[in-house]
């Protein structure tokens, strides 16, 4: 019974190993390759100046920033469709600049903010950003949004999720993988150990 019990464990353990490894491999593939191949192309902006981009019906965008204004937070931001003004909801959690900032194809460019369109606000989008004391220069361009939509495991942002698994998970496999090997070994040392007695 005890044999059979840490068989199951390790089999679990080899399992839950091969997942992670597995969903490390999609979010690289499917969320952090795509969003900085989108920042590398797109064309940054002077602060002050507009950019028009156009978004397909409820697509999401993220609009990135850089240079003292934007490390000070003295940016800010607008866009509309035509004469109606969108919202722009600010990216204050946990996510791409806090684990992958190294991996941003610009340098120094940070997420702000997402913009939404919504149905028939789709179609070109006039987005104005600039330094709200006149004093400090930078950039923004328009590119792929980081933070997502909904949450996970109770409430956690799925940016923050998708930016904490980037990293995470192949640390946690390249210290659970090692250690398993470890024990098998010793398991076998000990078999033959006994087998010799």
């Amino acid at each position: 019974m005890a044999r059979a019990h840490e068989r199951a464990r390790r089999q679990l353990l080899w399992a839950l190993a091969a997942g992670c490894l597995l969903a490390w491999t999609l979010i690289w593939v499917g969320w952090v390759l795509p969003v900085a191949h989108s920042v590398e192309r797109a064309t940054p902006v002077d602060l002050g100046q507009s950019l028009s981009v156009v978004l397909s019906a409820d697509e999401r965008a993220g609009i990135w920033v850089s240079g003292a204004s934007a490390l000070l937070g003295t940016v800010r931001c607008t866009a509309r469709a035509g004469t109606e003004s969108l919202p722009l909801r600010r990216v204050n959690a946990l996510g791409w600049e806090d684990t992958l900032w190294w991996f941003t194809p610009r340098q120094g460019f940070v997420q702000r903010w997402q913009l939404q369109t919504v149905g028939e606000k789709a179609g070109p989008i006039v987005v104005e950003c600039a330094d709200v004391l006149d004093r400090y220069g930078g950039e923004f361009l328009v590119a792929a949004d980081t933070s997502g939509s909904g949450s996970v495991m109770r409430g956690v942002p799925m940016g923050t999720a998708l930016a904490l698994g980037a990293v995470w998970l192949p640390l946690f496999v390249l210290i659970l993988v090692p250690t398993l090997m470890v024990q098998a070994l010793r398991r076998r040392g000990s078999v033959r150990q006994g087998s010799q007695r």
